[in-house]
């Protein structure tokens, strides 16, 4: 990000840890929120599968209701295959708990040899 501070996928890469990390020593919801909306902001908001970044952000923030309505936009442009995944994040918020996951090396894998 010092590098490069245009590329979205460095912001939103650093949102999704921020938001999701199991270690709650990584997790800032408020910063997660930033990140993911300079990502969507870089890219005009054309990134429409982001939107489960600014979720998840807005979930460990505390802003349930923000997170839903990021979310809700993500499950009506997912996917068939993806649709079941992203709506059970929707409930997650809805009963107001954040979305944590464990984060891996791979996850970034083809961003960092794209350069992106």
């Amino acid at each position: 990000m010092r590098r490069d501070p245009k590329l979205p996928n460095s912001y939103r890469h650093l949102a999704w840890l921020q938001a999701t990390c199991p270690d709650p020593t990584y997790r800032n919801g408020n910063e997660a929120v930033d990140n993911a909306t300079q990502a969507l902001e870089l890219t005009d908001w054309k990134q429409s599968e982001w939107f489960e970044v600014l979720a998840a952000a807005h979930a460990e923030a505390g802003s349930f209701h923000e997170a839903i309505r990021w979310q809700r936009k993500r499950v009506d442009q997912s996917s068939s295959e993806m649709k079941a995944e992203q709506q059970a994040r929707l409930e997650l918020y809805q009963r107001e708990q954040p979305f944590h996951e464990r984060c891996t090396r791979a996850m970034f894998a083809g961003d960092v040899a794209a350069g992106t």
